[in-house]
């Protein structure tokens, strides 16, 4: 009963503007999203018109892209300011989603129909989707999704134990890489954050899947204190990692440094037992189309809470071995590409700048009209420069030219 009245109590809070850095929790059992803020107090954020099955930052940290626990059932986005938008009325039961270089999500799950078997799928802003592979070897029921940043497939775990490659384009293919042997899996969710990493919380344990490794499957932790993780995320502003784990009676978040393998921090979730995280603002470049030749292909560099803060973005045809700044680690490599975009100048615009009020900026790349470009691949990143403090490094991402 007490639960019950919290929730309640909860629903009455009207949404206020998210932080960054503010924690954006959902339930499966319950139609809303909540806001836990850095001092820990929850608040409910939105209501919603379905169950929260999944839930991720959206495109260019425009909010948050939900999808409902039926089948069929919508698919929203959530503003943050709390409003909502359905992007498709009848769709795919997802399991997960993250976002690629193209601007597009990508998710997985079932989509509705006869056949209801496992797919990844893309879905863009404006509600198109499109089914990328459906079915058959290796799936067997799909558990999480993230998209590898190095290559733009999209990395699948599977609850049977297998980590499928799916690699997109004319020819879709899904290769098992690494099988998970942790028996009595209750949950599997990850998060593939840089190039050739995917932290995962599998049944009571935290893996890393390292597709080029050998071992390809390292036990970063297992056992106490964690009991059934549910979901994990990646928290930008400490560099380390967020799980959320659903326990027996309460769920807790426990903050992970995947270096040293030790939980440093624990949050509570007083009165709501969430099932699904996400990280606000946390989503710092974003493709706003698909970088074809011959056209101008945009790039949105948002920093929440910077307005009026210089930027600096850039390019480059490698993602490392990286350029350590005051914060961190920048993942691009030094080469021709990274210099002449430094440039700002020539095929490159809007590089360099200040950042508006919403503490975002548009840089565009004029592509060549060169056939040669097409599948070349290519990687971006930006920082943001404070007068005072570490600079705040936004994730790479990369995209194909086609």
């Amino acid at each position: 009963m007490r639960t019950v009245i919290t929730l309640l109590a909860l629903a009455a809070v009207s949404p206020a503007q998210l932080l960054p850095g503010d924690l954006v929790a959902a339930s499966s059992n319950q139609q809303a999203l909540y806001r836990i803020d850095g001092a820990g107090a929850v608040s409910t954020f939105a209501m919603l018109p379905v169950r929260a099955q999944s839930l991720a930052l959206g495109v260019a940290n425009r909010g948050f892209v939900v999808g409902g626990s039926n089948l069929p059932d919508a698919i929203v986005e959530v503003a943050n300011d709390g409003t909502v938008t359905t992007l498709i009325g009848t769709g795919p039961l997802a399991v997960d989603f993250d976002v690629d270089g193209e601007g597009n999500y990508l998710g997985a799950g079932f989509p509705p129909g006869a056949a209801r078997s496992n797919a990844v799928f893309t879905l863009s802003p404006t509600g198109v989707l499109v089914t990328v592979i459906q079915g058959g070897t290796p799936f067997g029921k799909i558990y999480a999704m993230g998209v590898d940043a190095l290559s733009g497939d999209a990395i699948v775990v599977d609850g049977a134990g297998p980590v499928i490659r799916v690699t997109r384009g004319a020819t879709p293919s899904a290769t098992t890489f690494a099988t998970i042997t942790t028996s009595g899996i209750a949950g599997i969710h990850a998060r593939f954050d840089r190039p050739g990493r995917l932290i995962g919380a599998w049944s009571n344990a935290i893996l890393e899947v390292d597709p080029s490794g050998t071992p390809a499957i390292t036990t970063l932790l297992a056992g106490a204190p964690l009991v059934r993780p549910a979901d994990i995320e990646f928290e930008p502003t400490t560099d380390q990692y967020l799980v959320l784990d659903i326990g027996t009676t309460q769920s807790t978040i426990f903050r992970f440094d995947a270096t040293t393998a030790t939980i440093t921090s624990v949050i509570p979730t007083p009165g709501i037992r969430p099932t699904q995280l996400a990280v606000a603002g946390a989503r710092h470049v974003a493709a706003l189309n698909a970088p074809r030749i011959g056209q101008l292909f945009g790039l949105r560099v948002s920093f929440p809470g910077s307005s009026g803060v210089p930027y600096v973005a850039a390019t480059s045809f490698s993602m490392g071995p990286g350029i350590p700044v005051p914060g961190g680690t920048v993942r691009l490599g030094v080469d021709a590409l990274f210099l002449l975009s430094l440039s700002n100048a020539g095929i490159f615009s809007g590089f360099q700048g200040t950042l508006n009020a919403l503490g975002e900026a548009t840089a565009t790349l004029a592509i060549p009209s060169i056939a040669g470009l097409s599948g070349l691949r290519v990687f971006a990143s930006a920082v943001a420069v404070p007068s005072a403090g570490p600079l705040r490094i936004a994730e790479t991402i990369g995209f194909t030219i086609r």
